[in-house]
């Protein structure tokens, strides 16, 4: 197509790519309950540790969204990894292009490459980094084009979906994040983004940081200049990722860790109370980099890791590559570090945008917007009563009639009406006393020609101080609420254990403790111990926590009393944080009884919450479809496939609303089941959890056309024997005990 019709449009395509790979030689065949490569229980996915010594040509498919400034290339099949940003203005890949594909064992199923752009959820280096995932392509109505990658992981059964979306005029990367759990049971998680860079002694890492942490050293420290809790009895740190760390006698010395040639080894650096909403690194051999924009309040870690340029950190990224290049990363996440976890409530959303901005000609980076890149920058000036200002705006769109405000307080620098382009960074110096200047912040205000804020940024030139805070002591535990909070700790570092024995210590203390009886019960439920979940969330509910009662009804649901499944779920006061969730037990009591229209009314007359929608437009378009109302199911199921272009219920939902045995929306949902055959079972215990015994057996029935799994044939006799067909549930069994055992690993509460 010629660049003509390219500078109108965004185009999306499908093709190939053939890269030098290291295969890896199959998967461990048991289950592996903690990764030895990583703080995560991992069952029941596989180790990927087996990687062959030679590389050899593998040829893998590519989705491609161009417009006139930007190339991305992403590849389904190894995690949905932007392999490739290309700055079409710079001529210059915008992220590291690692130009083989060499796996390590560095991430929590082992197998982990560099390189491009790595989404990670529910944990820093996803269990599908080495996975095929889902996607699509799609052309939206204002123009732009998007690739949507994402899936379902089988750790905790939560979905995640990616859409990466250009602009026709914009030289920027919009990357849509969007979590969901769909289960009953909330879901331990948190999601990072992973920018991997070129690296050399030009590379200078922009954080507008002030107090840091590490993995590798206790307390918080100032930034950029930081100082390392130094540990003189150790001659080196090891470090999380197992290679060592910064000598004992450097850790005295502040570091300037802006610049990777001051990197002396490994080191991860996270921020602390981050209150800022962008990031972003500069190669100043080429002039060029990048600026990363979102809410803080969205994207509230910020991470930095580098090899560092030691003999044994440049040695260790051979096991990466085999040209010689080396590379650092840029990260940023929806928690403040990677030890940092949350729970995603049963039936909720999460969502937030994220810019990635290519930019050049700056001479460096000082602040970011979603529209603009900008550096402000002190030059000695003629003489020593003036310093020259240089200021450098590269905006994401060409605009005539910018605005552009400099000034400190009680005095404008600069104001001026220019044009800019992302072509040409537009660049002015200022001559300014120096004694006017002084210490005064510097205000930088951008705006277009209609008058709309694009950049707001006030450069404050405080010294930065050099501060060290020790950790906070932790004291031996005592009390039941001691115990509780160490519970809570170690169930979100996800050391079950001992998070099981906290809670029940705390009990032995104050066997009236409410929150210890909540959270232990839950921890039970969630391992199939019905029991004993049952009498915790019992005392909890008798000591007024009324969430208990959501969880009471769904063991009640797990056990096959719905009468008692409904009373314990309309139970849930409408001001709980369970409400929602409880509505939707009760939506699924109806659909159980096949009372489709009193299923509508209470999804109907649920509170509008944006983080639910999705679960409550799918089972108001499940609702609609059984009654009889196609236009009603239509209407739920497409909204959620708006939001959701791989949404497989509601895919399977329109499928089945179609009527033909083979249409769009089946032929769609087979080749995303295909990706991952375990999505048969996920499909399927949504139905039971839903109530819908016989759309659970039908997808089970579907998926033993593919796949022989011994799991599947157990929960069809479950299923049959619950819809009285003992002959069917017997013969289920008989197969199910001739398949072979090879990875069958029961992780879901249908399947236990």
């Amino acid at each position: 197509m010629e660049a003509r019709e390219i500078a109108d449009q965004v185009l999306t395509s499908t093709g190939e790519i053939t890269l030098p790979t290291y295969m890896l030689l199959g998967e461990n065949r048991n289950p592996v309950f903690h990764s030895q490569y990583g703080v995560a229980h991992i069952y029941p996915y596989t180790l990927q540790d087996e990687i062959a010594s030679k590389p050899m040509e593998v040829t893998y498919r590519a989705l491609i969204l161009e417009n006139k400034y930007l190339r991305v290339t992403v590849l389904p099949e190894l995690g949905g990894r932007v392999y490739s940003l290309y700055d079409k203005v710079s001529e210059r890949e915008v992220f590291y292009k690692n130009p083989i594909i060499k796996f390590s064992p560095l991430a929590i199923r082992g197998a982990f490459f560099s390189g491009g752009l790595e989404f990670s959820f529910p944990v820093a280096h996803a269990p599908t980094t080495a996975d095929p995932v889902n996607w699509d392509l799609r052309q939206n109505e204002d123009g732009s084009a998007s690739i949507i990658i994402g899936g379902l992981e089988h750790m905790a059964g939560l979905r995640w979906t990616i859409k990466l979306t250009l602009f026709p005029d914009r030289c920027a990367l919009a990357q849509d994040v969007q979590l969901f759990n769909p289960t009953p049971i909330p879901g331990r998680y948190h999601y990072w983004t992973n920018a991997s860079l070129d690296s050399d002694d030009q590379t200078e890492f922009v954080y507008p940081l002030q107090r840091v942490r590490s993995y590798e050293f206790a307390g918080t420290s100032s930034w950029p200049v930081a100082r390392l809790d130094p540990i003189i009895a150790e001659p080196g740190l090891p470090g999380m990722e197992g290679v060592p760390m910064w000598p004992a006698e450097r850790l005295h010395a502040p570091i300037n860790f802006r610049w990777e040639k001051d990197m002396l080894a490994q080191v991860s650096i996270f921020g602390r109370d981050v209150t800022w909403d962008y990031f972003g690194a500069w190669q100043h051999s080429s002039d060029t980099g990048y600026a990363h924009f979102a809410r803080y309040q969205d994207v509230s870690g910020m991470k930095l890791w580098s090899w560092g340029q030691s003999e044994f950190g440049i040695v260790n990224q051979t096991a990466l590559m085999d040209d010689g290049s080396l590379y650092a990363e840029t990260q940023c996440g929806a928690m403040e570090t990677q030890l940092d976890f949350d729970f995603l409530p049963p039936g909720e959303m999460k969502k937030w945008r994220e810019w990635w901005l290519p930019l050049r000609d700056l001479g460096g980076l000082t602040c970011a917007s979603e529209q603009i890149g900008a550096r402000l920058h002190l030059g000695p000036g003629d003489d020593e009563k003036f310093v020259n200002l240089t200021i450098g705006i590269c905006p994401v769109s060409s605009m005539s009639g910018a605005d552009i405000h400099l000034s400190i307080p009680g005095e404008v620098l600069l104001h001026e009406n220019v044009s800019i382009s992302p072509e040409r960074a537009w660049l002015s110096t200022v001559k300014v006393e120096s004694k006017i200047l002084a210490a005064h912040p510097i205000t930088l205000i951008v705006k277009d020609q209609a008058g709309r804020e694009l950049l707001n940024y006030t450069h404050r030139r405080d010294p930065y101080p050099d501060e060290f805070t020790d950790p906070a002591p932790t004291g031996t535990p005592e009390t039941a609420e001691d115990f509780y909070q160490l519970g809570l700790k170690q169930e979100n570092f996800d050391n079950r254990r001992e998070a099981l024995e906290n809670y029940r210590k705390s009990l032995g203390l104050f066997g009236e403790f409410g929150p210890a009886h909540f959270q232990l019960g839950k921890m039970l439920l969630r391992s199939a111990d019905f029991k004993g979940a049952r009498h915790h969330l019992r005392y909890a509910a008798d000591l007024s926590i009324a969430s208990a009662y959501y969880y009471l009804g769904l063991i009640s649901h797990y056990a096959g009393d719905i009468d008692q499944a409904e009373l314990n779920f309309q139970s849930v006061p409408t001001d709980d944080p369970f409400s929602s969730a409880a509505q939707r037990g009760q939506a699924c009591i109806a659909f159980q009884r096949e009372q489709w229209e009193q299923a509508i009314e209470l999804l109907s007359n649920a509170s509008p919450n944006d983080e639910d929608s999705i679960s409550r437009s799918t089972l108001l378009g499940i609702a609609h479809r059984r009654a009889g109302q196609g236009k009603g199911a239509k209407r739920e199921l497409t909204r959620v496939v708006e939001q959701d272009p791989l949404n497989l219920v509601a895919l399977n939902e329109l499928a089945w609303l179609a009527g033909e045995e083979e249409n769009a929306y089946s032929s769609k949902l087979d080749r995303l089941l295909a990706d991952d055959l375990g999505y048969y079972l996920d499909l399927a215990s949504f139905y039971l959890d839903a109530g819908l015994l016989k759309n659970s057996l039908s997808i089970l029935e579907k998926a033993i056309g593919t796949w022989e799994y011994p799991m599947l044939y157990y929960l069809m006799a479950y299923v049959s024997q619950l819809l009285g067909d003992d002959e069917s549930a017997h013969e289920s069994r008989k197969r199910a005990q001739t398949t072979s055992p090879e990875k069958a690993f029961p992780s879901r509460l249908w399947e236990i």
